[in-house]
Formats: C-alpha cells, structure tokens, sequence
C-alpha cells in the first residue's frame, strides 16, 4: 500500500527552517530514493513506499553517513523518567502526565497527540511501506492521550517514518518509548547520496517484551538535508494478541556542533565532528591535497605545474617530447607507444601510451553506442540486441502479443509470476504500455510508457544470470523522468536516482550486475511523462558478461 503524505505548516517548536518545497528529493531515488524533477511530487520516494520492504535481503546501504559508522548502536536504555534521556517528568507512565518535549526536538508529533481521522499528523512519510490499515490510535500511552500501535507480523520488516523535513547537518541524539511484542530498529532518509538511505542500527533488532522502556538512536548528518529527512522505523514479528508495538515520545535533538561557529568556502564541507573545512571531491584546499607534480589554483581545483604532466596525454601539445617521463613527471623524447602491448581489440592511441578500443570493438556494453548495442565477451565486438550474449528476452520490444483482453504487450515483459507475496511485480497497465515505431535505437519497434502521474512498475519475466559480472543497459528517449531497479533470488538492489529525460535523441543508461542468481527481474518506473515529445519510449535492453 502506497503511504500517505502529509504537507504540514511550520510549527513553532521546531529549530529548523520549513521548505519552500514540501517534495522529496531530486534522487535519487531508485527510491526512495531521490530525483524527481522539482515540478511533481517525487515519485522516487513516493515508489519506495510502493514497495513491500527495502527487503532484508539487501545489503547494507553503501550510503551510510560518513559519521554513521563512528555513532554507537542504538541501545534500549532504562525507564527515561529514572534516567532523564529524554527530558520527561518523572511520574507514573499512566497516560495521566504530558510529555515535556525536550527542547530542539525536530520531530513533529512526536507524541503522537494529533490525528486527522485514523492518520498521525506528519508520519507515514514517503519510504513507509507498512500497511496503514496497521497503524492506529492507542491509548495506552507512556505520556499524553494518545500514542501510535504499530503492528507487522511478518518477519520481513516493514518501514514506519516521519513526514520529510528540513534538517540541519549535524548529529543528533534520538530517543522513543516502545512497549509491546516485537522487533524495532532505527534508519532515516536524507536523499543525499546513492540511495539516500542510512544503514540500520542495530544491525540485528531490539527485541521487545512487556512494559515501556525507552530506545536510544544517534544519527550524523554531514550536511545539509533540504526537505526529504524522514526517521524510520523498522518493524517485524509483532504479536497482535499481545498488543503488537506502540511508540510515544519520539525526540531527535541536535547536538551542537564545531561547525555552527566555522564557515566554510563553497570548495569545502565542514566535519560536523571535527569542526575541519574538508574539500570536496574533485576540490582542494592547499597544494597538500593536490598531486606533488600539481598545483591547487584560485577555483580549489589540483591542476599541473607548469612543465609537469600526469600522464602522457598531458604531452600532446609537445610533439618534440611526447612522453610523460613518471620518475620526474617531465615531457621528454620518446614513442608513446614503445613498449605497450594490445590485446587484439584494442589498438594502442600514441597520444595517450596506452591501448584503447578498436573501431567498432567493446569491452562491455556500455561501449556499445549505436545501433549494435550489446557486446559480445567472446569476440569483443558489438553485436544486434538480439545476439546470445544479450540476457534479456526481447530487450529490443520487436516481439509483442495479444494479452487475451484486447491489448498489445510485449513478450517477456508486464511479469507478475513473483511467487505468493507478488514482490516487484509488475504494476503498469497494458494501457500504457504501447509498441511505438516513430523513434527507434534499433530494430523496427520500441517501448513506449504512458505514466503522467507517479511511477507503476514496468517488470520483465524473470530470466537467470550465471555466475560473473554483467554491464547492463538500456537506452531511453522523451519527456518525463525514469529510473530502474532489479529484484532478484538474490534480493533487491539498492535506489537509484530517477532520471530526468527530455530529448528526441536516444540516451544510454547503464548499471553493474553480479550473476550467479535466477529469475532476475529488471524494474522500469517511467513517472510525469509529457505528451510533448511522446511520454517515454525505451529500447535495447541488454545485459552482457564482462
């Protein structure tokens, strides 16, 4: 079930400024995610609620915050009344005391105090995924009225977050109150980079039975979040007979930080730890951060001192010297090409000293650039979409067949045999998916996806990868945005940022797989399509061993 946004005023207690754009990211985010464009809602997030899980089976997030790793585990702490953690008046946990809200929290309705129907004000943010119809109104309570019960049975987890939000960079001390049965661990959402999704603390679950005890989460943000920070949640093994999960007092609390009195320049980021200007990648600070043969100059970037190279590319202007001597970093005389050694698809460029690609030979896929868009391992060469080395039934959409009701669908495609949960299967009605033949890459036909509003997937049959390093891609062409996602034996594969597509020309996606896995399942979300130049088409879908 998709979750439910709330756009919510500023409300006063909060120490943050509130967005002028309540939208999550521009991911990505694929999923959940970042990248939309900043016209609609994001749909990246807004598709990673459309999941049932960010499955346990994933690996652990290669986003996790730079401070994320240093930051203690979670840990469930004593009764906060007896320890003070989260600012709460010392009384009895009847329901009968208000919760005196620590000063700073950025979490709204952290006390769960304040519902439109059966919904909790500013929760149930884009990357939740669990059932609303699980999340309710309790009054059993550790402070105030009302708190939220929260239930999942499955041991596959679910995710509950907040609404997103503006935060500050920084790192932040997170309590809760939880009773009940069941298992519960933290993340958040900061749509920063790649996935945008933290990893989980703990890495294993707080095991909850019996009475209200408080759980303790710290998080680092090393900069900046602009309206997409979502705390979550993660939830399984509820017991329903035993009152499943319920939440109260939810507190995230800002620590200061050697950066709030150290600007920085625009070449660096401040270590919210450390209170250090860092460069950021690809910048400098001092010539310390730069190559001993370069310089850093006036912008903060590491450029050559004069009369030095890197590489022997840096000594084309010198025909006389034409190599990069390594020992001095110096031009000198010599043939760029003496002593390097090609294989038989490559040819070595005496402008650089090395071996690049032969006309019309590939290493992988992705040097596969016109019509013959999938590499052949064997010959290295590039090869028709329909070649045997492609993995991807009917990847080019020539083949399309009659669905028993009346629609034209393309063979291998619109999947739904996921086994009993249905996972990543297919969403997309035939009705916007259409053989399109006014622009093609290759081959008389390609895909088009009709999707005006958020993104429903667009899943292939399952088909198998044997074991080895595949390069993957497809090429994609209109008005809208796109991303992709694979779910596999072996699991799903992380978010990655939708893609904003506006071009009559066709453009090359490409990404990494690894094999040894069956029934691989390539995901499309095609989202806010435009009528302007066709919505979006794609076409030569490969995926080809390294």
């Amino acid at each position: 079930m998709r979750s439910l946004y709330w756009s919510l005023p500023c409300l006063s207690f909060l120490l943050i400024a509130c967005s002028d754009d309540a939208s999550t990211p521009s991911n990505n985010g694929a999923g959940g995610e970042a990248g939309a464009d900043a016209a609609p809602p994001d749909s990246a997030a807004a598709e990673a609620a459309s999941e049932a899980s960010l499955d346990s089976s994933n690996p652990t997030d290669a986003s996790t915050d730079a401070g994320e790793s240093d930051s203690s585990d979670g840990a469930v702490l004593p009764d906060a009344s007896e320890t003070g953690v989260d600012g709460s008046i010392d009384a009895p946990d009847d329901g009968s005391s208000v919760w005196q809200e620590p000063a700073g929290n950025i979490i709204v309705n952290g006390g769960f105090e304040v519902w439109t129907g059966d919904v909790p004000q500013a929760w149930l943010g884009n990357t939740s995924t669990v059932d609303t119809s699980l999340v309710t109104k309790s009054t059993d309570t550790s402070h105030g009225p009302f708190a939220l019960r929260v239930g999942n049975p499955s041991d596959d987890h679910v995710r509950l977050s907040t609404a997103p939000q503006s935060v500050k960079a920084g790192r932040y001390d997170c309590t809760y109150r939880v009773k009940g049965h069941g298992q519960i661990r933290n993340a958040h959402y900061h749509g920063t980079s790649g996935n945008g999704f933290s990893s989980y603390q703990p890495s294993g679950y707080h095991t909850i039975q019996g009475d209200w005890q408080t759980v303790a989460y710290q998080l680092t943000l090393p900069v900046d979040v602009d309206g997409v920070f979502e705390l979550i949640f993660s939830i399984r093994s509820t017991d329903p007979a035993q009152g499943d999960l319920v939440i109260d007092d939810v507190a995230c609390v800002r620590q200061p930080s050697p950066c709030d009195s150290q600007p920085c320049g625009s070449w660096a980021q401040c270590d919210v730890v450390t209170g250090d200007c860092d460069p950021l990648p690809g910048l400098c600070g001092d010539a310390s951060d730069c190559w001993s043969w370069e310089t850093c100059n006036a912008s903060h970037v590491c450029e050559l001192q004069p009369g030095k190279c890197g590489q022997t590319v840096d000594c084309a202007g010198t025909p006389s010297t034409p190599v990069c001597d390594p020992a001095t970093h110096s031009c000198v005389a010599g043939d760029p090409c003496a002593g390097v050694s090609c294989p038989t698809w490559q040819v070595c460029d005496p402008k650089q000293g090395k071996c690049v690609l032969a006309e019309g030979a590939c290493a992988t896929t992705a040097d596969c650039l016109q019509a013959k868009p999938a590499c052949d391992k064997a010959s290295h060469l590039c090869q028709p979409v329909e070649h045997a080395s492609n993995m991807v039934p009917n990847g080019g959409f020539e083949q399309w067949g009659d669905d028993g009701y009346g629609h034209q669908i393309p063979l291998y495609w619109m999947g739904t045999d996921f086994g009993s949960d249905n996972t990543g299967a297919n969403e997309i009605p035939p009705s916007k998916v259409l053989p399109y033949a006014t622009s093609v890459h290759s081959g008389a036909l390609a895909c088009q996806l009709v999707q005006t509003g958020i993104a429903e997937r667009f899943t292939s049959e399952g088909f198998a990868l044997p074991v080895g390093t595949y390069t993957c891609a497809y090429w994609v062409r209109g008005h809208g945005q796109i991303r992709h996602r694979v779910y596999s034996k072996a699991g799903w594969s992380t978010y990655v940022d939708f893609v904003p597509i506006d071009s009559a020309d066709w453009v090359q996606q490409t990404f990494k797989l690894q094999g040894n896995t069956t029934q691989v399942r390539l995901i499309f979300y095609a989202s806010y399509t435009q009528t302007d130049r066709d919505h979006i088409q794609i076409d030569d879908v490969v995926c080809t061993r390294d």
